[in-house]
């Protein structure tokens, strides 16, 4: 009895020193128990032989099952301090391993609470029993007093890993939207660059105006998510100090920068746009001159000039260049803060790849300008002037063709791996879905209690369960979860 009770306190002298301390002398004092006990053919001594070969063994036995057990959640949560392996083992699982390891524990922790306080009520029986009978209960009380600082340690590094396991996974779901919300903020920086390049022209302020305020009540109904976001981060990184640095948390703080910063900008572009509009109603023709010759004046009176050959160039440039300031626009104004269905985005891609097509139907219109334009550059019968503005118009619609072409092709390739995106989270929801039919089915069947052969099958089935959902179902569900 003394052995054995000496081989089950052995795992807890990791974290109870004085157990290491009296360990060597465990033996020792048991084999004295057992030998008195057999010495002395008394009352008393029956008694002893009574507790010490039914009620201990039992207790010996259940200690041995629940000490095996908590041996096993201390490796898995890497609690046991002599084991650096088992630490690192539980450091390199992800987060959503960490999450599905720690619910199983929980669940089992529950199921052997009754088992453990059993045992501990037996642990201080016998404890009790011995004293009375005037037997050294040391050894047992130690033990008993052991396994129940082995068993809050368990809980409690069970509730811290499951904070902190909570804490990340909700850094990841504020990780997505923010990194949702960048994209947004990207087009409104696009928009940006290109309001900037039209504020000066009179005829395009009202349209800006009105784009910037659509904008601008984008980013005002982002206000709260962002303010909560920050909030979020703050106490996240009060909970977890190490998180502080993790890199989903720095892209959470520059996506906050980011959205002040965009948010500042186009408050202030909207504030310009508002102060200058009204000057454009009184006198538009006085401040166009003011400022300088635009692109208005240069056309209509460098025509008088033209040879009669190249008089139309001015004119066809200005037609074209406002097609493509309307598309370029229509572009920018058309942003989508959420996708919801397949058929939203296809109809997006429809739209979008009838726009390419039109703006493709005026590339013959393009090159016949580019011609004209070489032709009256090379002619030497143009001033130096009418040399200069026709050179700086047709640069400027080459660029923005160009760029308004680039700008279209790139959101249909947005679209079309958004789409592709999509169909195959769903295909892997559905085959999913009809995982979880058949393990479902499975889970419900019988379990064949007395018929070891079927109890056996049933158990292999399980644990091939297990290690599907580990290798493959896991793997799908974080694909799902990414790509959502």
């Amino acid at each position: 009895m003394g052995e054995t009770l000496n081989t089950l306190s052995q795992p807890a002298s990791r974290s109870s020193t004085s157990s290491q301390a009296s360990s060597p002398d465990k033996k020792e004092i048991s084999s004295s128990e057992t030998s008195s006990t057999a010495s002395t053919p008394t009352t008393t001594s029956a008694k002893k032989r009574r507790l010490d070969s039914w009620r201990i063994q039992e207790w010996q036995r259940a200690l041995d099952t629940l000490s095996s057990w908590l041996e096993r959640v201390e490796e898995a949560l890497g609690i046991d301090t002599d084991d650096e392996e088992g630490s690192l083992l539980w450091e390199s699982l992800a987060i959503e391993e960490q999450q599905v390891l720690l619910e199983d524990t929980e669940a089992d922790v529950e199921l052997r609470k009754t088992e453990f306080e059993q045992l501990i009520s037996q642990g201080k029986q016998i404890v009790d029993d011995l004293t009375s009978i005037g037997e050294d209960s040391q050894t047992i009380e130690e033990v008993v007093h052991t396994i129940l600082e082995r068993w809050i340690e368990v809980n409690q590094v069970l509730d811290e890993r499951q904070q902190r396991v909570n804490a990340f996974l909700e850094v990841n779901r504020i990780h997505s939207e923010s990194d949702a919300m960048t994209r947004v903020l990207e087009t409104h920086h696009k928009w940006l660059e290109t309001a900037e390049e039209a504020i000066n022209k009179a005829e395009e302020l009202p349209k800006l105006l009105d784009q910037s305020k659509l904008r601008l009540k984008s980013m005002q109904s982002q206000k709260e998510k962002v303010q909560k976001i920050t909030e979020d981060v703050l106490r996240l990184c009060v909970e977890i100090p190490s998180s502080s640095t993790d890199s989903a948390i720095n892209d959470i703080k520059s996506f906050i920068s980011f959205w002040d910063e965009t948010n500042k900008k186009i408050i202030n572009f909207n504030n310009r746009l508002t102060n200058d509009l009204p000057k454009t109603d009184f006198k538009p023709k006085s401040i166009l001159s003011v400022k300088k010759e635009t692109q208005s004046v240069q056309k209509e009176e460098p025509n008088e000039e033209l040879p009669q050959q190249y008089a139309h160039l001015f004119k066809t440039i200005k037609q074209l260049m406002d097609c493509l300031n309307k598309t370029n626009t229509s572009i920018d104004s058309d942003f989508m803060d959420s996708i919801n269905d397949t058929k939203t985005l296809e109809t997006e891609l429809k739209k979008f790849e009838e726009l390419i097509k039109t703006v493709c139907s005026e590339e013959s219109n393009l090159r016949n300008i580019n011609k004209g334009v070489k032709e009256a550059l090379d002619s030497k019968t143009l001033s130096s002037q009418l040399e200069k503005s026709l050179s700086k118009s047709m640069e400027e619609l080459n660029f923005k063709w160009d760029s308004v072409n680039n700008k279209i092709k790139s959101r249909i390739e947005l679209i079309n791996k958004s789409l592709q995106t999509i169909n195959l989270m769903e295909e892997e929801i559905i085959s999913l879905d009809k995982w979880m039919d058949e393990v479902d089915v499975f889970l419900n069947e019988d379990i064949a209690i007395g018929d070891l052969e079927t109890l056996e099958q049933q158990l292999e089935q399980c644990n091939k369960l297990q290690k599907d959902i580990k290798m493959t179902i896991q793997s799908s569900i974080d694909n799902i979860n990414k790509n959502a």
